[in-house]
């Protein structure tokens, strides 16, 4: 839903529902950017417009757009596939 709202300069490339997370639900929007501000700002610009072209959502609003930094250098965490 997202993706079909963004523009093609926002380069969103996937995104990920995580509707069950706590407080609210979470979306994960996935994009190319040359700053940490520009994907922000690309992230929720492409939110926005689809909160604003759905009906289903007019009672929804976006709380904030934020980019989770994480340590691509530091240890890695793995756990086992549990069927």
């Amino acid at each position: 839903m997202v993706r079909s709202h963004a523009l093609p300069r926002e380069r969103v490339e996937h995104v990920a529902v995580h509707a069950h997370a706590e407080p609210h639900p979470v979306l994960g929007v996935y994009l190319l950017a040359e700053r940490l501000e520009q994907a922000e700002l690309h992230a929720a610009q492409a939110c926005r417009r689809t909160i604003a072209h759905r009906p289903e959502l007019a009672e929804w609003e976006l709380a904030t757009a934020q980019v989770p930094l994480l340590d691509l250098h530091g240890p890695l965490e793995l756990s086992p596939l549990v069927d």
